[in-house]
């Protein structure tokens, strides 16, 4: 950023044999007047130089102030201002006074670009919370779920349980379970309903044995 980018074109222009009195209050208004007499520019005049330099004509109060380049970096200038309590400065291309400068100006500027360098920071940080916040979600979603179905297990498992725990009426002839509702059933379809195993048919040796005899030799 130059100088030429942030200087001002328009601006109040007084005599530099006013007295001090007449333009007070439009000196309190503006915060600087810039003295233009007939061989041109003279000088600008702000409230600390009525201070400084208390004298009842604006000429006689008129403190000698830098000249800034229309293309001088914005930087150094902020600088040499803080440095000389400089709340304005004359600008010039080569010889010709073309306007001012101020320090508010350039804060406002240095404010903005801050500002923005915040929003920017606050949107990017806010689309990451956003992204963390949908994988959070996500992930409790995921382990709402493993929990019910651990639930599920742990009440199946405990179904199971309570029903191994009882004492099963076993028929001591037919080998049959008599079941909730006092029907008698074959053991294999009992353990199929309750357990959801499944049978498959053999034989052990001794029955093979006792059955089949030669057969299996």
């Amino acid at each position: 950023m130059y100088v030429k980018d942030l200087c001002k074109y328009d601006f109040c222009k007084i005599d530099p044999y006013k007295s001090v009195r007449s333009v007070e209050d439009q000196l309190v208004r503006d915060g600087f007047l810039v003295v233009v007499g007939d061989e041109g520019f003279a000088g600008i005049l702000t409230s600390r130089d009525v201070v400084e330099y208390s004298h009842k004509l604006v000429a006689d109060c008129l403190r000698e102030k830098p000249k800034i380049s229309a293309d001088y970096d914005i930087e150094p200038v902020l600088v040499q201002m803080k440095d000389g309590h400089f709340s304005v400065l004359p600008v010039f291309e080569r010889t010709t006074f073309i306007g001012v400068i101020t320090l508010e100006d350039i804060t406002d500027y240095y404010l903005f670009r801050y500002r923005k360098k915040l929003e920017h920071k606050v949107e990017q940080r806010t689309s990451e919370l956003k992204l963390t916040i949908k994988i959070l979600q996500q992930e409790i979603s995921e382990h709402k779920q493993t929990w019910q179905k651990l639930c599920k297990t742990r009440d199946e498992l405990a179904k199971r349980i309570d029903i191994l725990e009882k004492f099963l009426p076993l028929c001591s002839f037919c080998k049959k379970l008599q079941n909730e509702e006092k029907e008698w059933i074959p053991i294999e379809l009992y353990v199929k309903e309750h357990f959801k195993a499944e049978f498959s048919h053999s034989f052990c040796p001794e029955c093979g044995k006792k059955h089949y005899g030669d057969f299996l030799e």
